[in-house]
């Protein structure tokens, strides 16, 4: 008999966990794939039309960096490497759908701030969403203009994930300060990230040192909170997100490499570069989901209790 219970209640639980899962990928599915198919059909109709000739060619483009080519007299000149970008779409969505359900939640369960403060998925929400198109536009065209705005929004998903980590670390030394000072300045930061991200482009910089040194830095920053202060929650699954999210940008950088120099095939349908959109949009979700799956309050409650 408890046997049977037992099974009984992990099938609930199976099936509960399924829904909730379909719950939240409906909409980013359903978006996604009608946004693909809205743009996809222009796109083969209109496939041998170049838009672009009148546009400054990027150095990237000119060196043909990226190993996938058809050509310039075409309307998207990298197939695979642009319709790739999608999945940025897909996790925009989803984002902002997390952000939903969450504004949904009692306060008291929203034990960090991502949960608690909607703002951080909403605007990762819309980095993704701008990545997404800018970084299809860029491998369609391969002109200097797109370039510079792929590598913006390479860089603004970069800096949004900074700036919760050090959110993150300054609530873990003094959560009240650090709740009051985001509720006073998010608009502020937000405002600054912004204007930030404008001079940035305008200065035409590559970008990728940037987005290193941040990437390096919020890798640094949690692993020292780690440490130090020994977040509640310390579970194989939690930490599993950050380790993910770890492995993925070393795979990631690795096909860049190998897709460059050593495994090329320009016309292939199989491109290395696109498997790094992939697995730099995996990334960036499972360090959103090693933020948002921890009790950070909930650490705090505790401490001052015991105090």
């Amino acid at each position: 008999t408890f046997t049977i219970i037992k099974s009984y209640k992990n099938q609930t639980t199976i099936r509960m966990n399924f829904r909730k899962f379909i719950n939240y990928l409906f909409w980013p599915i359903l978006i996604t794939m009608g946004v693909v198919i809205t743009m996809a059909i222009p796109a083969h109709i209109f496939s041998d039309v170049d838009i672009w000739s009148s546009s400054q060619i990027s150095e990237v483009g000119a060196k043909q960096e990226f190993c996938e080519f058809y050509g310039y007299d075409r309307l998207i000149r990298q197939p695979v490497n642009s319709w790739s970008n999608m999945i940025y779409l897909f996790f925009g969505v989803l984002y902002f759908v997390y952000a939903y359900k969450d504004k949904r939640m009692k306060l008291p369960d929203r034990h960090n701030f991502v949960t608690r403060y909607t703002s951080y998925s909403i605007v990762l929400g819309v980095v993704m969403i701008f990545l997404a198109f800018a970084s299809f536009s860029f491998h369609a065209s391969l002109t200097e203009f797109t370039r510079k705005l792929d590598i913006t929004g390479v860089v603004a998903s970069a800096m949004v994930l900074f700036s919760y980590s050090v959110l993150r670390l300054y609530g873990l030394i003094n959560f009240r300060q650090s709740e009051l000072f985001f509720l006073r300045t998010y608009k502020l930061h937000i405002l600054s990230v912004i204007f930030g991200l404008i001079l940035f482009f305008m200065s035409g910089f590559h970008g990728r040192e940037i987005t290193a040194i941040l990437i390096s830095s919020i890798v640094a920053i949690n692993i020292y909170t780690q440490i130090r202060h020994k977040p509640m929650r310390r579970t194989r699954s939690k930490i599993g997100y950050f380790v993910g999210a770890i492995i993925s940008i070393i795979l990631s950088v690795s096909l860049w490499v190998l897709d460059k120099d050593i495994l090329c095939q320009p016309q292939s349908f199989l491109q290395l570069h696109a498997v790094w959109h992939i697995l730099t949009g995996v990334s960036v979700y499972l360090v959103y989901m090693f933020y948002r799956t921890e009790l950070l309050f909930k650490h705090h409650i505790k401490e001052e209790i015991n105090k």
